[in-house]
């Protein structure tokens, strides 16, 4: 098979082939493993010469998040928080510049470091890269060129890369790297402590809030009108409130740098934030608040530095008011015009009035003279419910014509309620005299009606045309003669109005004023009682318009007799409308009674009875000596009365001994007063109550003198105020008030002793004696407002809120109970305060 040449070709390539086959194959399997190697090899390159260039980016960065979490921002100052930043931002852009240093990973960089690290030798990995020069010339070469890289080949057997070689250590030779790692590694637990801080605060210059310290008050006022207390939301637990509409709500934050208050309406999805009130917002430790008006229900978020807390806040819508009549429109009586209504709102109506307009068409060219008149009418205490409201219309132009009637109220939102409207006639003066009726007709149509002043000129002058036959008196002439002079050279409206009220005062000297006086005057009394039982007034006062209403009462009863008999008028014996002197005086003194224990409520339904009763009056002359009593047995018991109330005035003012004894107590040892100033208040202390001492003696004299045994109860109160006395001249005040509050409980308890021997006399009195007349023992059956009038649950139920004799009397007692745990020493303060609340309650 061979030639002469020896050569064999067949064999030849049979044997490279196979050698071919055998080195592709070795080729092929540590193609796989390189490629992988390289791949490591180029990782671990790359972080060898990045590493040293990032590493003082990196600890600079770990240095600043160590300073962080140990909370160093959080409690720097702006200047030195900026300073420090634009430090930490130098070396930042310093440690850049170190990546020029830094080069790029190359093939031959990657072969190298897997020869190096794996103790390669003659370079097999460039070997396998490696081609021929020359090309393949032939198969003995390409064979030879296959087994040279067979064997280069078979040296990668174990292929290694090696781990990465930084060579930070000839860098940082003292390994200070490692501090900056501690120090971040420790700051990073310490930053969940409660004085750790946050990532946030490296660019946050707001200023430092310290948790222990910051406080936030919130509070939601209600609107006055609602009369509501505030709520306080102060309590963490407490995040969600309901409220009035236009309620005010008040953010507080002490110590809490500069929070953010957000509020977000649900409805419309609007946000909002309020400034803080306070102008010095840049001083640390400032004080902040926000003031909010809540109009519709509102999320409310408090932001500061590390701190946010939200409160939900539901808003109450408030309704219109809403009036109506439960009653006509009428006249009284007395000639005034009463209104009855019924009044409804959320909170209580503020404010009610009447509007009136005329019917009468006015012409284009003319408008009346005078506005309409001005009614505002009584509200209930509680600013709803059924009210009356009688006013004297009577001397206003309009009156006599006839009027569109509205009772409009408001509530203290401004919101608006109107009834239904009513055509009436408002009520007039009636005059006697028919010259003053004539003469103020026409100052009515004049009123209404200016382009009316021809034709009341005509009226007047027809009047005084035949004076002998029209008028009585000559002053009557001269009067109406001015009237129409001045009527007939006006040029204004201000000259009409002056004449018009001329022209009333004309009517009112024909026909005499003396009741529309008295009648003036009373309604002046029962409005200023009214007043003053409404706005809490002292009882002193109390007393006095109770005296001023029933001089009032008196010259008005006089009036009506007066004018009755000079008109020679004929009364009707109606007995629902009859009220007697004593009927009156009882009343009054039972009105006094109630406003003094603090039962006004009631002392106001009497009052309104009152002036009722005074609006629909038929005077009735008292027969013989009294209303079914005897002069003596009346004037018995008007003495035991003057006792009882000498007996309420000490105890009264022994009360208000105690506390002013207490007041310099506390002044003292507060070290309000001086030592000169204490003594001297003492002294007077003493002389006071050395003088209650002298009158409780005299009283007791006096309560002798009629029969009546004083009791132990009011000898043991002298005793107390003895020893009282005697522990202010020793300077002792806290052992001194100790024995007023037992004086005043022995006072207490004299006084019922006193007041049951008094009711018992009385009863024998009555049982004794019987009725003066017969007319009276009708009369028991019913009261002056016609109401039956008897004993046990019938009489109770007939009575309305006006509380019977035994209700007052306890609420009498609640009160001196009350009084008597406000004297002892050992009241709890907050106790106090709560006792002094229940004694101002109204």
């Amino acid at each position: 098979m061979c030639n002469e040449n020896l050569e064999c070709p067949s064999l030849y390539e049979t044997n490279s082939n196979l050698a071919q086959k055998q080195s592709d194959r070795a080729w092929s399997l540590s193609k796989n493993a390189l490629k992988f190697a390289r791949k490591r090899a180029f990782y671990v390159l790359t972080f060898e010469r990045l590493w040293p260039c990032i590493m003082p980016l990196v600890l600079i960065v770990m240095m600043i998040a160590g300073l962080a979490w140990f909370g160093v921002f959080y409690y720097l100052g702006p200047i030195t928080h900026i300073f420090l930043l634009v430090i930490f931002s130098l070396l930042a852009l310093w440690s850049l510049f170190l990546f020029k240093n830094f080069h790029f990973v190359k093939q031959r960089d990657i072969d190298a470091r897997i020869e190096q690290t794996s103790n390669f030798k003659n370079q097999p990995l460039e070997a396998l890269n490696d081609r021929p020069v020359n090309g393949q010339e032939n198969a003995f070469s390409q064979s030879l060129w296959n087994e040279h890289q067979r064997r280069m080949a078979a040296q990668l057997g174990a292929l290694r890369v090696g781990l990465p070689d930084s060579q930070i250590p000839k860098h940082d030779p003292y390994a200070l790297r490692a501090l900056v790692v501690l120090f971040m590694v420790i700051a990073f637990v310490f930053s969940f402590g409660s004085k750790g801080g946050y990532l946030s605060d490296v660019f946050s210059f707001q200023i430092p809030v310290h948790s222990s310290l910051m406080r936030v008050d919130v509070w939601v006022t209600p609107p006055a009108y609602t009369r509501q207390a505030p709520i306080y939301l102060t309590n963490n637990n407490v995040n969600q409130a309901e409220v009035p509409q236009k309620s005010i709500m008040t953010v507080r934050v002490s110590d809490g740098g500069k929070p953010i208050l957000k509020v977000e309406e649900r409805e419309s999805g609007e946000e909002k934030y309020p400034l803080s009130l306070e102008k010095n917002t840049d001083q640390q430790n400032a004080s902040k608040s926000f003031e909010i008006q809540l109009d519709e229900s509102s999320t409310i978020t408090l932001s500061a530095r590390h701190y946010e807390r939200q409160w939900h806040i539901d808003v109450v819508k408030d309704h219109a008011p809403t009036i109506r009549m439960t009653k006509e429109p009428s006249r009284v009586l007395s000639g005034s015009l009463e209104l009855n209504y019924s009044l409804e709102d959320d909170y209580g109506v503020e404010k009610a009035y009447v509007e009136i307009e005329p019917t009468q068409t006015t012409p284009l060219l003319s408008h009346p003279l005078y506005e309409s008149p001005q009614i505002s009418l009584l509200i209930p205490r509680n600013g709803k419910g059924k009210g009356r409201t009688v006013a004297d219309i009577s001397n206003h132009p309009w009156a006599g014509s006839e009027v569109r009637v509205t009772l409009v109220a408001e509530d203290g939102a401004g919101q608006v309620g109107k009834s239904e409207t009513r055509t009436i006639i408002l009520p007039q003066r009636i005059f006697a005299h028919p010259l003053a009726r004539a003469v103020v007709e026409q100052r009515r149509i004049l009123a209404l009606d200016p382009m009316q002043r021809n034709s009341v000129m005509d009226t007047l002058w027809a009047l005084i045309q035949r004076p002998e036959e029209t008028l009585d008196n000559v002053t009557h002439f001269l009067a109406l003669r001015i009237a129409w002079t001045q009527l007939s050279l006006a040029n204004n409206d201000e000259d009409l109005r002056r004449i018009a009220d001329y022209m009333w005062q004309i009517a009112i000297n024909i026909d005499g004023d003396m009741v529309n006086q008295a009648q003036k005057q009373l309604k002046q009394a029962q409005a200023a009682l009214r007043d003053a039982l409404r706005n809490g007034a002292p009882p002193e006062e109390i007393e006095r318009l109770t005296q001023a209403l029933r001089d009032a009462m008196s010259n008005y009863i006089a009036a009506l007799a007066k004018d009755a008999q000079t008109r020679g008028l004929e009364q009707t014996p109606n007995t629902n409308n009859y009220l007697s002197q004593n009927e009156l005086e009882d009343k009054l003194r039972q009105l006094e009674d109630m406003a003094k224990t603090g039962n006004r409520g009631a002392a106001e339904q009497l009052l309104s009875e009152l002036e009722n009763m005074m609006d629909n009056l038929i005077v009735q002359q008292d027969q013989g000596n009294g209303q079914g009593q005897t002069g003596g047995q009346a004037g018995a018991q008007g003495q035991m009365q003057q006792q009882l109330d000498k007996l309420a005035d000490l105890l009264r003012r022994q009360q208000e001994a105690l506390n002013k004894t207490h007041k310099l107590e506390e002044e003292h040892n507060r070290g309000e007063k001086t030592q000169e100033e204490y003594l001297k208040g003492l002294d007077q202390l003493r002389e006071n109550q050395q003088n209650l001492q002298s009158e409780l003696k005299a009283l007791q004299k006096e309560l002798g003198a009629q029969g009546l045994e004083p009791g132990e109860e009011l000898n043991s109160a002298e005793g107390h105020m003895g020893h009282s006395s005697d522990a202010l001249t020793q300077g002792n005040g806290e052992q001194s008030a100790q024995n007023q509050a037992d004086a005043l409980n022995s006072l207490r308890e004299g006084a019922q002793v006193l007041m049951k021997k008094m009711q018992e006399a009385m009863k024998a009195e009555e049982n004794g004696d019987g009725s003066s007349d017969g007319r009276n023992s009708s009369q028991t059956q019913q009261d002056p407002l016609g109401r039956e009038t008897g004993s046990g649950k019938a009489s109770n139920e007939q009575t309305g809120n006006i509380p019977l004799e035994s209700e007052t009397e306890r609420a009498r007692r609640i009160l001196d109970e009350i009084r008597k745990r406000l004297g002892q020493s050992l009241t709890p303060q907050m106790e106090k305060n709560y006792l002094e609340r229940l004694l101002n309650f109204d």
